[in-house]
């Protein structure tokens, strides 16, 4: 208990030291990062006016060897150019998702130790909770087993006074009372509903929960399963075998991309 009662003072702390040395890096990164987009601005300028150029240039159809050659030459061109602007922007967002991960585990060593709070209370409220409903669970057992013992006791002593109509020769009026007993004993049971203990707090509520698990999968109901196929055991499949092999209900097809050295 004392942990608990001491905890909002320890989180509320924060090192001095700690604190300003995260507050210089993410304002050191930060500043680095505007200026290398700035850099990045004129870069993507000037290569879209490039890249414009040279789709300009490029014809609906290769129809000779010699251009398929000069085609690979400008592909090799683009992906190193695209790769220059790939690392461009690593070089940017690396810096500042240090900086968010700086913060972001500056926050959580703060939200640890209240979510150590909130599972230790969940945990005793749940349990209190359910042993309200124990009891409640527990008194609508008693309350019922009451019941059937007076329901026994009206009986008996419905069949003790047929017995005496019937030995003061009033046969009919023991009939009625036998009857009158069995009626009684055929009616349904009222349902016995006890309420758990458990107070109602203004803005906090309980919410239910259902879960599912399987005992016996052979007995699920088809409704309730849901079948998937393996396509990458499947394109392994056709990789190993160049698609010679064929598997019932599948088709094998491919496309050849072109891998250029940059």
């Amino acid at each position: 208990m004392s942990q608990e009662t001491t905890l909002p003072a320890r989180l509320s702390q924060v090192p001095p030291a700690k604190l300003a040395k995260t507050v210089s890096e993410v304002q050191t990164w930060v500043s680095d990062a505007f200026g290398r987009i700035a850099t990045l601005v004129k870069s993507v300028q000037a290569a879209q006016t490039q890249a414009d150029a040279v789709l300009a240039k490029l014809a609906d159809t290769i129809t000779t060897p010699e251009q398929y050659e000069e085609y690979v030459q400008v592909l090799r061109v683009a992906k190193k150019r695209s790769k220059e602007f790939d690392g461009q922007r690593t070089d940017i967002v690396g810096p500042v998702n240090q900086a968010v991960k700086r913060v972001n585990d500056l926050a959580k060593e703060g939200e640890s130790g209240w979510e150590r709070v909130s599972v230790r209370v969940e945990r005793l409220l749940q349990a209190y909770r359910m042993e309200q409903q124990r009891k409640a669970d527990a008194e609508a057992r008693r309350i019922r087993e009451e019941q059937i013992k007076q329901q026994e006791k009206e009986r008996l002593t419905a069949e003790k006074k047929a017995v005496k109509l019937e030995a003061k020769g009033q046969v009919e009026a023991a009939q009625a009372v036998r009857e009158n007993a069995e009626l009684a004993a055929a009616a349904p049971a009222p349902t016995i509903t006890v309420a758990p203990a458990t107070p109602k707090v203004e803005g906090a509520h309980t919410r239910r929960y259902w879960h599912a698990t399987v005992t016996d999968l052979a007995k699920v109901p088809e409704q309730y399963i849901i079948r998937t196929v393996n396509l990458k055991a499947l394109e392994e499949h056709a990789k190993a075998t160049e698609g010679k092999v064929p598997v019932p209900g599948v088709s094998f097809s491919y496309e050849d991309k072109d891998i250029v050295r940059t």
